[in-house]
């Protein structure tokens, strides 16, 4: 599939050097670590410390250097099984298998027992005139196009529910009738909760609705250990700028077997670092292969409760997240549904990933994502600073039934899924990337792309009015774009040169000046790009990327709107896009203290420690009561407002100040990397080509 006639000597080398067979050993012997006969390699258990071991001699035995196995904090969860047992006046239903959910309680070997009361979809409107509590509370889910589970959990928690049943009724969790799924809670729940597969939940559902007195029997067999510690291992192939990064990285924790999410990965990395080794590749920056532990749980009542492998690897080592020229991520890296090469990354290596792949004249449709979400380790690395690009092997969402995400964190995510095929060529392909980077004199830092994107969402009149330093901020933002570009176009012809130098021939002893001078602008670029991450990226309500003032701004511009729309008598309008920000939906559909806690105090690190969420997100308002205050009134035909009004212009102020700070702090930045993107001298570098040319 890869062009090898278009490949250098050194490529070359790697790819006959690429032994999948061995990848795919590694991977099914990760499968042997686990907590009980269904599997499960949760993080902080000893299933998951035996596999770290293992990990850590399996890289020495292949000539890795520098192996190092190093703990990190943990909630372990070790989930050993649950069941439901259900009863009707007449008879006793055959055991029910169940999952549950990371980090919460199990129950006494005795279980807790109780009547059920099914509430639908399990927002508030299901629980009027029912009395749930005591009780066990049957909910139907659908975590892909609906709730998460904790908004539905806690919504029967704060009714006074004593469990939880959930069912599924779309998305995740539907591939198959006997399909078990667990999954995250994403915050703090004080009930047990276990899952049904798709048929048991159906049969229960049908019992309810026929009015069928149920009485269920929950038992969950699990340890919480609250002070336990999961590990990370690398490696390194030194290169011959040793304190220069490339990372290789994935995790090897795993609900169920977890063959394809994660144990692939460990097979891929090894594959690649085998390769290299066995090839004789001698990397320019030394590529450091890190494997992880809590990718999937890290700590039990957060948000934040996941990728916390990926956070302890940045937190602990500074001089990697500083150094790093790219971290390469990967997931899923057996199995193709695509019929296409995809990968997803920062913006700011699109274009020199589409380079890169273009010389290996792949015959399959290419594209790039942009990251999407918090889905996958990269994103906390990227949030860190680091450059970063993986694999994308699969369907999300949509009604394809073999759609991944309809068997992850499943039993069915075994080794019947391995796909050789895509697996070899996964492990060819991204070798090769890697080497590309590697091989790059300076790193190919694109920023135009969040310069053209700055006032994406912003009505540029409107902010005008709002932040009387706009227009000096639009010029640095312009000018941010010109540099951008200019600088880019400058890297890409020295690079270009700088390959052509090599092929004629010229010493390295001769380059070894520009190597270092190159050195140096790399550290630049990449002090440019933690700056803009840090300060002008920031995280939405729902994980996904955005400029920081936009959330601001929205808040500001539609209080504006929603204030003159009640004015004049018709605020229907102003009133549903404030609903439709952020996770405001909520307000309508579940009670007080559940939005509280789901939607405002989740994101609150006074409250509740955000692990790889600290600095990521801005203050989200509490609209509940302004919500439901206005619908109420305005359904009346009540106009006597004042209450309403009075609140709206208190958040309308403190959103407002949030704006002018985030603004500020935005210009600032933009002030000083336009300064350091003149100090980044790649022209000299340029210079110097030329000359030896």
């Amino acid at each position: 599939m890869i062009n090898e006639q278009k490949l250098s000597t050194i490529e070359k080398k790697y790819i006959n050097e690429v032994d999948s067979d061995y990848g795919f050993e590694v991977a099914k012997k990760l499968l042997e670590f686990k907590t009980n006969s269904f599997g499960f390699r949760t993080s902080g258990t000893q299933a998951e410390h035996e596999a770290a071991q293992w990990i850590e001699q399996e890289m020495k035995d292949i000539g890795l250097q520098e192996v190092t196995k190093e703990s990190f904090p943990v909630d372990a969860w070790e989930f050993k099984g649950a069941s439901v047992s259900v009863s009707t006046p007449e008879e006793t239903l055959p055991l029910m298998e169940a999952g549950s959910f990371t980090c919460l309680e199990g129950t006494s070997p005795e279980g807790l027992e109780g009547e059920i009361i099914y509430v639908g979809d399990g927002t508030a409107p299901n629980y009027e005139n029912v009395d749930v509590k005591d009780k066990i509370v049957l909910v139907d889910t659908d975590a892909t196009h609906s709730f998460w589970y904790n908004t539905l959990f806690t919504q029967a928690e704060v009714r006074g529910a004593k469990a939880v049943i959930a069912t599924v009724v779309g998305g995740a969790g539907t591939y198959k009738d006997d399909l078990i799924t667990i999954h995250d809670i994403l915050g703090k729940l004080n009930i047990p909760a276990v899952i049904l597969n798709k048929g048991d939940g159906d049969k229960l559902r049908s019992l309810s609705k026929k009015n069928t007195p149920l009485t269920g029997l929950i038992k969950i067999d699990v340890t919480i250990d609250r002070e336990a510690e999961a590990y990370y291992v690398h490696g390194k192939i030194i290169g011959k700028n040793p304190e220069k990064y490339i990372i290789i990285g994935g995790h090897y924790d795993a609900f169920w077997d977890g063959f394809q999410d994660n144990a692939s990965s460990l097979g891929s990395q090894l594959t690649i670092a085998k390769a290299m080794i066995d090839s004789g590749y001698q990397p320019e920056n030394t590529i450091i292969f890190v494997t992880n532990g809590a990718e999937e749980s890290r700590l039990a009542d957060t948000r934040y409760s996941f990728l916390g492998g990926a956070h302890a690897i940045v937190s602990d080592h500074p001089e990697w997240v500083s150094n790093t020229l790219v971290y390469c991520n990967f997931e899923l890296t057996a199995l193709d549904q695509l019929g296409a090469f995809i990968l997803v990354g920062t913006g700011i290596y699109r274009e020199a990933l589409a380079s890169f792949v273009e010389k290996f004249d792949l015959p399959l449709e290419y594209d790039f994502y942009e990251i999407p979400t918090a889905m996958a380790d990269d994103i906390v690395f990227a949030n860190a600073g680091v450059p970063t690009f993986g694999n994308v092997s699969v369907h999300w969402g949509g009604d394809d039934p073999d759609s991944f995400e309809n068997y992850d964190h499943t039993q069915y995510d075994n080794v019947d899924r391995y796909e050789p095929e895509a697996f070899d060529f996964n492990n060819k392909i991204f070798g090769l990337l890697n080497i590309a980077f590697d091989q790059t004199l300076i790193a190919p830092f694109d920023f135009t792309p969040y310069a053209s994107s700055y006032w994406d969402e912003i009505d540029q009149q409107r902010l005008k009015g709002l932040y009387s330093k706009f227009e000096e901020m639009k010029s640095e933002s312009e000018t941010f774009y010109e540099k951008s570009k200019a600088k880019y176009e400058t890297i890409l012809q020295a690079n270009q040169l700088f390959e052509q130098t090599k092929k004629n021939g010229i010493s390295e002893e001769k380059l070894e000046s520009i190597v270092e001078s190159a050195s140096e602008l790399n550290q630049g670029l990449l002090h440019i790009n933690k700056q803009i991450q840090e300060n002008i990226i920031k995280l939405n309500a729902f994980d996904s990327h955005i400029i920081g003032h936009t959330q601001p701004y929205k808040y500001v511009t539609i209080i504006e709107d929603l204030l003159q729309g009640l004015e004049k008598g018709d605020p229907s309008e102003a009133l549903q896009s404030i609903q439709e920000l952020d996770q405001n939906y909520m307000a309508q559909l579940f009670d007080k203290e559940v939005y509280t806690r789901v939607a405002i105090k989740a994101y609150d690190d006074s409250i509740i420690p955000q692990s790889w969420g600290t600095n990521q997100t801005l203050p989200f308002p509490d609209m509940y009561d302004v919500i439901n205050g206005l619908m109420e009134k305005l359904q009346q035909g009540n106009h006597e407002l004042d209450e309403e009004v009075a609140q709206l212009k208190e958040i309308y102020e403190s959103q407002y100040e949030i704006l002018l700070y985030t603004l500020d702090r935005e210009y600032d930045v933009l002030r000083s990397i336009n300064k350091e993107l003149d100090m980044t001298d790649i022209e000299c570098v340029l210079s110097k080509l030329n000359k030896l040319s």
